[in-house]
């Protein structure tokens, strides 16, 4: 039975627009984002006030500091030009397209039930409505896969495009990294999901999934990390960012230490469990329609 859930929820997904949209949006900015990566060279305004300042203090001509301020070049060989493709992965993994990307499609995918009336059918036929919602974060799971793919294979072209060569050290670490970029992207949409069916609306879950995804609550999440040191007694460096799913994402590298990996497979872990128990439970309790 689970079985042919799965296929009719792989089947309605492969009818929506957005499905094929948001994959190719998705290899579009990885693309944008790799070039940005490895052409653009590390000048800054920063640094070009930094040296005029230092020229000024040093006496120096200010008609050759003008001169040196024009000759800044944007486009160039970046410090990560010569990276490996890996590093390079990771560099557009933290750049949270991907679970942009997924907010929107999860709140599209979900919101179409009540917008639609979709399950109205489904339900007349006594069907199990918990086996229907596996099948459903199922889906969400593969597609999950599929869009950690995309931004793998538009990074291998950009890289290509960009560099005119791949080098890759496809390590043990670099596995682990894409399976707990895995789990937190899923564990994202999960939360979104959660909210979209708690709400039943398309537009909560996406713009919630949007708030998060860009770190909005960021400010939110300092004050609240300094409360909890002054009043509750957590350490100097704690850090509530570090149980956020979009700052783990943010924050986790290839070359991390088993302490943060483990760490952010827990805490996805938890947020998966969190949110599939609260869904299943507001599923159970009245109609999905």
């Amino acid at each position: 039975m689970f079985a042919k859930y799965l296929r009719s929820e792989l089947f309605r997904i492969s009818k929506m627009y957005s499905t094929y949209v948001l994959i190719g949006v998705l290899f579009v900015c990885t693309l944008l984002s790799t070039f940005m990566t490895t052409n653009i060279e590390g000048h800054s305004i920063v640094a070009v006030q930094e040296a005029t300042e230092a020229g000024v203090q040093s006496d120096a001509n200010i008609d050759q500091v003008e001169v040196d301020y024009e000759t800044v070049n944007i486009f160039g060989h970046s410090m990560y030009y010569d990276c490996d493709l890996t590093e390079l992965f990771q560099q557009s993994v933290m750049g949270q397209f991907h679970i942009l990307y997924l907010s929107i499609f999860t709140g599209l995918f979900f919101g179409a039930i009540y917008r639609t009336g979709y399950d109205k059918n489904l339900l007349i036929s006594n069907i199990s409505r918990l086996t229907l919602m596996g099948a459903r974060m199922t889906v969400l799971a593969i597609y999950n896969a599929v869009m950690l793919l995309t931004v793998f294979i538009s990074t291998v072209f950009s890289d290509l495009i960009c560099t005119k060569e791949i080098t890759v050290d496809m390590s043990p670490k670099f596995f682990l990294y894409v399976l707990t970029s895995f789990l937190l992207s899923f564990a994202f949409t999960t939360v979104v999901a959660t909210i979209t069916i708690s709400t039943r609306s398309t537009a909560a879950g996406i713009t919630s999934g949007v708030i998060m995804a860009f770190g909005i609550v960021v400010y939110l999440i300092i004050l609240m990390s300094k409360l909890m040191i002054a009043f509750l007694g957590a350490p100097e460096d704690f850090d509530l960012a570090d149980y956020m799913i979009s700052q783990t994402i943010t924050k986790l590298t290839i070359d991390a230490n088993g302490m943060e990996y483990t760490r952010a497979i827990i805490c996805s872990l938890v947020y998966i469990a969190v949110s599939l128990v609260s869904t299943g439970a507001l599923v159970r309790k009245r109609d999905v329609t």
